[in-house]
């Protein structure tokens, strides 16, 4: 998507990152450079669009480390901010494994299309081998879930 700045600059959002060009009139040519996604950096209006278009992805002060179990693999991917961390977890569900969310944010309510979302009090030491047991369930699905969800798709 491209979002054109009152001041002349274009915007390009792809994935996580965006992208700002601009004519320079001391060099007669566009000058394309990645935006640094810096909140402290950034415009009122750039913050707008950052989060109209990728979502909310500046550090909220919480930790989010996503435990990936895929192939014989696991690994953990540390994170500063929810969709970044929900974006790569949902990476992985059915076939291609699966992934645990543990963060120390109580007041998480997303769901992940294949692996679940866990309170922990200090996700740091959480390894790639943690297991759900030693956490906190924030949004466990019952069965009468699944079964309104199940209705919901007839």
């Amino acid at each position: 998507m491209v979002e054109q700045h009152p001041n002349g600059s274009s915007y390009l959002f792809i994935g996580n990152r965006v992208f700002v060009s601009q004519y320079d009139e001391t060099v007669k040519q566009v000058i394309t450079k990645e935006l640094n996604l810096r909140h402290d950096s950034l415009t009122d209006w750039e913050i707008e669009k950052i989060i109209e278009h990728i979502g909310l992805i500046f550090p909220d002060g919480f930790r989010y480390v996503v435990c990936i179990h895929s192939y014989g693999s696991h690994y953990k991917c540390t994170y500063d901010n929810l969709k970044e961390a929900c974006d790569t977890a949902n990476e992985y569900y059915e076939d291609n494994g699966y992934a645990y969310l543990f963060t120390n944010n109580k007041n998480v309510n997303v769901r992940l299309s294949g692996g679940g979302v866990y309170y922990h009090p200090n996700p740091d030491q959480v390894s790639a081998y943690t297991h759900p047991e030693d956490a906190v369930e924030l949004n466990p699905i019952n069965d009468s879930d699944e079964e309104e969800q199940e209705e919901e798709e007839f």
